[in-house]
């Protein structure tokens, strides 16, 4: 989130050190179960986020968190979660684009929607 908000960029060490504890988490949590579920969870998740990416609403560095942030959350966690880090950033949004910015450190949001997640559930 600190990386973010300096240079707009997420970097790939970030991402793998997120990407081998989630599936740690799950093997810890479902096994070989919990495992598969969880790649079907990132495959359906990278697909939908990456049409999303098609139109530059997110960079790439947070398609590759909201994959990750995924592996933690069950489906209905993993939707409020995004919906509350969407409505975040577009809170985030408003200053930077009264300052004519159009990239906003939108990690940010996603971290602060996974804080009110994880404290609702």
């Amino acid at each position: 989130m600190v990386v973010d908000l300096h240079s707009r960029r997420i970097p790939n060490q970030l991402v793998l050190v997120g990407l081998w504890g989630g599936i740690l988490y799950l093997v810890m949590e479902g096994g070989l179960s919990g495992l598969v579920l969880g790649g079907i969870r990132i495959g359906v998740t990278v697909l939908g986020v990456f049409l999303i990416y098609q139109w530059s609403a997110f960079g790439a560095g947070d398609l590759k968190l909201i994959s990750i942030i995924s592996l933690f959350f069950n489906w209905e966690e993993f939707a409020t979660w995004l919906l509350i880090s969407l409505l975040c950033g577009g809170v985030l949004a408003v200053p930077y684009y009264i300052r004519g910015e159009r990239k906003i450190p939108f990690a940010v949001a996603l971290f602060a929607g996974m804080l009110v997640t994880l404290l609702t559930f």
